[in-house]
């Protein structure tokens, strides 16, 4: 998966971690620790598909921030991917990053469990249940992959603007 790997610093040195990249790099850190639980490791569907959501909480806040919109913005729409989804959608998220089929539902699926924090905390009636409807391992790795490689060329441009 390419990874954006930049500068660490803003040209008056401020640091990038509120920008674009930053919170780019952060998501892609996020999908590199998902991605090692399913090499050969027992499978962690609860901790992966967490690790998996905040990557793409954190990447659609970096393509939000790449087509210019605030951090406060950002923070705003809090942890729901599909808030956050909706608003890159309105953006042109499509166009960088055409989706396929099924992408709506496994997100919309991902963040029922992930918006009321039932992934991050141990939530005893989805645990018995086998969490029901949480999207599988490999779906979710693959559309997060996408996303993270689809918005790489907007946060690097992005980010020789973006105000430090």
């Amino acid at each position: 998966m390419p990874t954006f790997s930049g500068p660490t610093e803003a040209h008056s040195g401020v640091p990038l971690l509120l920008g674009p990249s930053g919170f780019h790099v952060r998501a892609t850190s996020f999908v590199e620790c998902a991605d090692s639980l399913s090499q050969g490791k027992r499978p962690w569907l609860v901790v992966q598909a967490f690790l998996y959501a905040r990557a793409t909480e954190l990447a659609l806040k970096a393509f939000l921030l790449a087509k210019g919109n605030t951090i406060m913005d950002a923070k705003k729409l809090g942890h729901d991917l599909e808030k956050l989804l909706k608003r890159a959608k309105e953006l042109g998220l499509d166009q960088m990053v055409p989706p396929r089929k099924g992408d709506a539902d496994l997100f919309r699926r991902l963040n029922e469990y992930y918006c009321d924090k039932r992934l991050e905390y141990f939530e005893l009636e989805s645990a018995w249940q086998g969490f029901p409807g949480l999207p599988k391992s490999p779906a979710l790795q693959d559309t997060v992959h996408r996303l993270l490689t689809g918005i790489v060329p907007l946060c690097r441009s992005a980010e020789a603007t973006f105000p430090s």
